[in-house]
C-alpha cells in the first residue's frame, strides 16, 4: 500500500475547492529505517512508551497473538497488560501507524482522556491514529493524520509554534481538530467533529454529522457536507461551502454555502454572499449589502443592516430584510415578510417601507411587530394573511384582505381587520377593535372598557374584562340579546355590558329590548323602529319619520329630522322631537320634553314634567299650549324652561301654573313669568323681567334693565347697568349690584342693597332695610319701622314715617329722622 505525497494532496485539493474530498487514502506508510528506538514499558502502570530521536523513523505497532511489537524490532510484550501508550518523535520526517491498536487487540486499555498520546516533532510526519480516544500532536511541518475511530483530539502544529500546511483527517467519532498557523486541510468525516482551522488559508470539511467549524485566521473555505453543522469563518475573507451552518466573525466579504442540512450561516460585517442550500436554514448578513439565497427547505433569512438582496427560494421562507433598503423575494412557496422595530410601517404586495423602502415579490404572509412606541402598522395593501403585534405603546394596526391575527397589546389600541376570517386581540389599554368582512374573533382583553365591531359575518365578540360595547353600523336591521347580536350575521356575545348600533338610509328595526345594558341607537337615514330594554339608553332617529320606543331606566330619546314618535316608557327621561310633527310620551317619572320645531304634541305622563324649549323669537305659554316657531300641545306638563334667541324677544308665561324658568338672549327681552314660582334671566341687553304672583327670582344680567317683582316674595338682582328694580307686593330682596340703580321695595318687608355705585333706594310700605353700599347713595326709608346703613360713600338717609334706625356709617353723610 501506497500513501500519497503531501504535495500531490495539497495541489488536487487546491484545484477543486468547490468540493474537496479530503479523505486522504492512506493505504501504507513508506518504509524507514528503525535508526534509533526507544521502547519502554512500566509493568507497574501498564504504560508502554516509544522514543525516536530527529532520524525519520516508520513505527508501526503490530500485535500477534496477544504479543505487541514493532515491524523492525524485536522487542515485544503482552498487550492485555498494556493500559496506556504515548509515542514521541524527534525532528525526522516520522511515520506512525497505530491502526492495529484497538479494543479487540489491546483488551485492557485505558478509556480515561489522554491514555494514548502521540507527539511529533518538526518534520513532515504521516500519523494513523488508533481505535481508541487518541491524542495526535504534530509539530511544525507539513503533516498527514488520520486520526482513527475514536474521539480524538488532534493538533496540526502543537509544538514549536509551526505553521505547516497539514492535511487532517479525523476518521470516525466525534473529533476535535486545530489545524495551527499554516494552510491546513481538515476533514471530520464522520461524527459530530469540532474544526479550527487557526492561521492561515484554511480549507476545512465537517462530513457526515452535526459539526461546528471555525476558519480562524485569513481567508478560509469551510464546507460543511452533511449534518446540522455551525460554520465560523473567522476574522477575513471566508468562503463556507455547501452544508448546513457557517457564522463568519469577519468584516470581509464573505461567500457561504450551507448545502444540505439544516444550516445557521452569519455573515456579519462586509458584503457578503449567503447560501442556505438545501435543508431547514438560518440565514443572517448582518452589516453590509449582503446576498442571501435560502435554497430549499423552511428557512429563516434575514439581512439585518445594509442594502440586501435576499430570495427565499424554494420552501416556506421567513425573509426579513432589516435596516436598509432591501430587494425582497419569498420564492415558489408560502413565504412570509418579517420585520420587528419600534417604527411606523407601510405594507403592499411590493412595498414594505419603515426600516427603509425594501421591494417585495412573492410573499404571501407577513409578519410585523412595533415598539415600546405608539406604532401605525398599515397593511391594507397587501393582499395576504398577516399577524401584526402593536407593543406597548397605543397602536394603530390595520389589515388588509387576509385572514390576519392582530395583538394590540398593552396601550390604546386601534385594530382594523378586513376581508377574512381574522383575529383580533387588544390586550391592555380601551382598545378601539373592527374585524370587518369575514367570521371573525375579537377579544378585548384587559380591564379597560373595549369597542368591539365583528362586521359582516360571524363573529366572537369577547369583551373580556372591563365595560364594554359592541359597536355595529350597517343599513340593515339588528336584534340584540345579551349574548347575540343579529343583524349583519348572527355574533356571539361574551363579556359585553354596552352596545351602539347605527342603521342606514333604508327604513332600519333596530330592537335592543331583551338587554338591560346601556344602548346608544341611531336609526340614519330612513323611517326606523328603535326599541330599547330597561338601561340608560340613547336613541337618535335621524332622517325620516321614526317610531321610537325605550324601556324602564332613564333615557335620551331624540327624533331629529321628521315627523316621530317619541315613547320613553318609565324613567327620569329626555325628549326631543327635532324637525317635523312630532308626539312625545314621556310615561312615568319626571321627564324633560322639546318639541323642537314643528307643531308638536308633549306628553308628560306621570311625575313632574318639564317642556324644555329653545325658540328663536316671541312665545306665549299657557296651561296646555306653547305657542312660537310651532304649537306644541301640552299634556300632563308640570314646569317649563324656555330660551329666546338673540333678537328682541318677548317669553310671556304669564298664563301658565306651573314654574317656569325664562331665559333671554343678547337682545332687549320681554319675560314674564306666570302664577308660580318662577326664575327669569335676562342676560345682556335692556330686558323687562315682570315675574307675576309667585316667588319669583329675577336676574337682569348686562344692560340697563327694569325688574318687577309684582306680587310674591321676590328676588331681584339688577345686575351690570342702571338698573330700575321694584318689588311690588310681599316681602321682597332686591340688590342692584354695580351701576346707578333705583331699587324701590313697595309692599311688604323689603331688604333692598344698592350694591356698587350711586344708587336710589325707596323702602316705601313695611318695615324695610336699606343699604346703600359703596357710592353716594339716597335712602328713603317711607312708612314702617326702617333702618337705614349708609355705607362708604357720602349717602343722604331720610327715614321717613316710623320708627326708623338711620346710620351713615363711612363717608359724610345728611341724616334726617323723617
Amino acid at each position: 500500500m501506497q500513501l500519497p505525497s503531501w504535495l500531490t494532496l495539497s495541489r488536487r485539493a487546491r484545484r477543486n475547492r468547490r468540493r474537496l474530498p479530503l479523505v486522504p487514502a492512506i493505504e501504507s506508510l513508506e518504509d524507514r529505517t528503525l535508526l534509533s528506538l526507544l521502547w519502554a514499558y512500566d509493568s507497574g502502570t501498564g504504560h508502554l512508551e516509544f522514543t525516536t530521536d530527529d532520524d525519520a523513523t516508520t513505527i508501526v505497532v503490530q500485535v500477534s497473538d496477544g504479543v505487541v511489537g514493532v515491524a523492525g524490532w524485536g522487542e515485544t510484550v503482552s498487550a492485555e497488560l498494556v493500559n496506556t501508550m504515548s509515542i514521541t518523535t524527534g525532528g525526522g520526517d516520522d511515520a506512525i501507524d497505530l491502526s492495529n491498536v484497538t479494543e479487540l487487540t489491546f483488551p485492557s486499555f485505558s478509556s480515561e482522556p489522554d491514555s494514548l498520546v502521540i507527539t511529533t516533532g518538526s518534520g513532515h510526519d504521516t500519523i494513523i491514529g488508533s481505535g481508541f480516544d487518541d491524542t495526535i500532536e504534530a509539530g511544525n511541518g507539513i503533516d498527514a493524520i488520520s486520526g482513527g475511530p475514536g474521539d480524538d483530539l488532534i493538533y496540526g502544529d502543537r509544538n514549536d509554534g509551526g505553521s505547516g500546511d497539514d492535511l487532517i483527517y479525523g476518521n470516525d467519532g466525534d473529533d476535535r481538530i486545530f489545524g495551527g498557523n499554516g494552510d491546513d486541510l481538515i476533514y471530520g468525516n464522520t461524527g459530530e467533529d469540532s474544526l479550527l482551522g487557526g492561521g492561515g488559508n484554511d480549507r476545512i470539511e465537517g462530513g457526515t454529522g452535526r459539526d461546528l467549524a471555525h476558519g480562524g485566521l485569513d481567508d478560509d473555505t469551510i464546507l460543511g457536507e452533511a449534518g446540522n453543522d455551525t460554520l465560523h469563518g473567522g476574522v477575513s475573507d471566508d468562503e463556507c461551502l455547501p452544508d448546513t451552518s457557517c457564522v463568519l466573525d469577519t468584516a470581509g466579504a464573505d461567500v457561504i454555502d450551507g448545502g444540505s442540512g439544516h444550516d445557521s450561516i452569519s455573515g456579519n460585517g462586509g458584503d457578503d454572499v449567503l447560501l442556505g442550500g438545501t435543508g431547514d436554514d438560518a440565514v443572517s448578513g448582518d452589516d453590509g449589502n449582503d446576498h442571501i439565497e435560502g435554497g430549499n427547505g423552511q428557512d429563516s433569512l434575514d439581512g439585518l443592516a445594509g442594502n440586501d438582496s435576499i430570495d427565499g427560494q424554494a420552501g416556506f421562507d421567513s425573509v426579513t430584510g432589516g435596516a436598509g433598503d432591501d430587494w425582497l423575494i419569498g420564492g415558489n412557496d408560502l413565504d412570509v415578510i418579517s420585520e420587528t422595530a419600534d417604527i411606523d410601517f407601510t405594507l403592499s404586495d411590493s412595498l414594505l417601507t419603515g426600516l427603509g423602502d425594501d421591494l417585495l415579490l412573492g410573499f404571501e404572509y407577513a409578519q410585523l411587530t412595533g415598539g415600546a412606541d405608539g406604532n401605525r402598522i398599515d397593511t391594507t395593501g397587501f393582499t395576504g394573511d398577516v399577524t401584526l403585534v402593536g407593543g406597548a405603546g397605543s397602536d394603530t394596526l390595520m389589515a388588509g384582505p387576509g385572514s390576519d391575527v392582530l395583538n394590540g397589546n398593552s396601550g390604546d389600541d386601534v385594530l382594523a381587520a378586513g376581508d377574512g376570517q381574522d383575529t383580533l386581540r387588544g390586550g391592555g389599554g380601551s382598545d378601539t377593535l373592527d374585524g370587518s368582512l369575514g367570521n371573525d374573533f375579537v377579544r378585548g382583553q384587559g380591564s379597560s372598557g373595549d369597542v368591539l365591531q365583528g362586521g359582516p359575518g360571524l363573529d366572537t365578540l369577547d369583551g373580556g374584562s372591563g365595560y364594554d360595547r359592541v359597536y355595529e353600523w350597517a343599513d340593515t336591521d339588528f336584534t340584540l340579546e345579551t349574548d347575540s347580536l343579529d343583524g349583519l350575521g348572527i355574533d356571539q356575545l361574551i363579556g359585553i355590558e354596552s352596545a351602539q348600533l347605527i342603521g342606514g338610509t333604508s327604513p332600519n328595526v333596530i330592537d335592543t329590548v331583551a338587554v338591560d345594558w346601556a344602548v346608544t341607537i341611531n336609526g340614519s337615514g330612513g323611517n326606523d323602529t328603535l326599541r330599547s330594554g330597561s338601561g340608560a339608553d340613547r336613541i337618535f332617529g335621524g332622517g325620516g319619520s321614526d317610531l321610537i320606543s325605550s324601556g324602564h331606566g332613564s333615557d335620551v330619546l331624540r327624533g331629529q329630522a321628521g315627523h316621530d314618535t317619541l315613547d320613553a316608557g318609565d324613567g327620569n327621561d329626555q325628549l326631543d322631537g327635532g324637525t317635523g310633527n312630532d308626539l312625545l310620551e314621556a310615561g312615568d317619572g319626571d321627564d324633560r320634553l322639546r318639541g323642537h320645531s314643528g307643531n308638536d304634541q308633549l306628553d308628560g305622563g306621570s311625575g313632574v314634567d318639564r317642556v324644555d324649549e329653545l325658540i328663536d323669537g316671541d312665545a306665549v305659554l299657557i296651561d296646555g299650549e306653547l305657542q312660537g316657531a310651532g304649537i306644541r300641545n301640552l299634556v300632563s306638563v308640570e314646569t317649563a324652561r324656555i330660551k329666546t334667541g338673540d333678537g328682541d324677544d318677548i317669553l310671556d308665561a304669564s298664563g301658565f301654573s306651573g314654574s317656569v324658568t325664562l331665559i333671554g338672549g343678547s337682545g332687549n327681552d320681554t319675560l314674564r313669568g306666570g302664577t308660580a314660582a318662577d326664575q327669569l334671566h335676562g342676560r345682556s341687553g335692556q330686558d323687562l323681567l315682570e315675574g307675576g304672583s309667585g316667588a319669583d327670582w329675577l336676574s337682569g344680567g348686562g344692560g340697563n334693565d327694569s325688574l318687577r317683582g309684582i306680587a310674591g316674595n321676590d328676588t331681584l338682582i339688577g345686575g351690570t347697568g342702571n338698573d330700575l328694580l321694584d318689588g311690588g307686593d310681599d316681602d321682597d330682596s332686591l340688590l342692584g349690584r354695580t351701576g346707578d340703580d333705583s331699587l324701590n321695595g313697595g309692599d311688604g318687608d323689603d331688604r333692598i342693597d344698592g350694591g356698587i355705585g350711586n344708587d336710589q333706594l325707596v323702602g316705601l310700605f313695611g318695615d324695610d332695610v336699606l343699604i346703600g353700599g359703596s357710592g353716594t347713595d339716597s335712602m328713603i326709608g317711607g312708612t314702617g319701622n326702617d333702618r337705614l346703613l349708609g355705607g362708604s360713600g357720602d349717602d343722604v338717609a331720610l327715614g321717613d314715617e316710623g320708627d326708623d334706625t338711620l346710620r351713615g356709617q363711612g363717608g359724610n353723610d345728611t341724616i334726617a329722622a323723617g
